[in-house]
């Protein structure tokens, strides 16, 4: 152990995961805002109002001027885009 040690003496070593709880997503001014804006009729406003409630997939990006680029282009395009790992739809 060095001088400085990342870790604080008496913390433990690392915490134990715990899964997060749903967020809820229910916001009355934004469904108030929208609905100001007769962006969709009535009869079409439920199914708008649970499009927007979506969850939306999660995305990342691989920087061009990064040293690794290359790298991390072939492992995602290899192994994500052909659909090899689970729970991955594009």
């Amino acid at each position: 152990m060095g001088k400085f040690s990342r870790r604080k003496h008496n913390a433990p070593a690392h915490k134990e995961r715990t899964t997060y709880q749903e967020v809820v997503r229910e916001n009355p001014q934004m469904e108030a805002y929208y609905k100001a804006q007769n962006i969709v009729s009535e009869e079409e406003w439920p199914i708008f109002w649970e499009h927007l409630k979506a969850t939306l997939p999660t995305t990342f990006r691989i920087t061009g001027t990064r040293r690794y680029r290359h790298c991390c282009y072939q492992n995602t395009s290899g192994n994500f885009a052909t659909g090899k790992k689970t729970n991955i739809t594009l």
